[in-house]
């Protein structure tokens, strides 16, 4: 992507900060599974599933595109929809947020922090 392209694309999230890019180490986010495994294998549109869950298209469009985290009430939402436990869902951000850490992150962190426990 271009810088003037980079430009164009914080323009158009209004002061948000820009979609980080987590793909070069091949990350799914929750969204592409809920389509790959639920959404697809049922021959139903996101927009059934949107109103299924009792939210705005844009909203659901949003968590699926990694916009917008699976939050607890989002989680509890498919797990009605679908018959999965809501700690599923909860499961499918959590993993995502933890492989998503920059290594960098994870480095600097683990420098700062003082176990405060005995291993066995």
């Amino acid at each position: 992507m271009t810088k003037d392209m980079e430009q164009v694309v914080q323009k158009k999230r209004r002061g948000r900060p820009p979609l980080r890019k987590v793909d070069s180490r091949n990350i799914e986010l929750p969204g592409d599974i809920i389509v790959s495994r639920f959404i697809k294998p049922r021959n139903i549109t996101q927009k059934q599933v949107a109103e299924g869950l009792g939210i705005p298209l844009v909203c659901f469009s949003a968590m699926l595109s990694g916009r917008i985290r699976i939050s607890a009430e989002y989680a509890l939402r498919l797990s009605l929809y679908f018959g999965l436990p809501v700690r599923f869902w909860l499961g499918l951000q959590s993993e995502y947020d933890e492989k998503a850490l920059d290594p960098q992150t994870v480095e600097k962190i683990k420098s700062q922090v003082k176990a405060n426990f005995s291993e066995r």
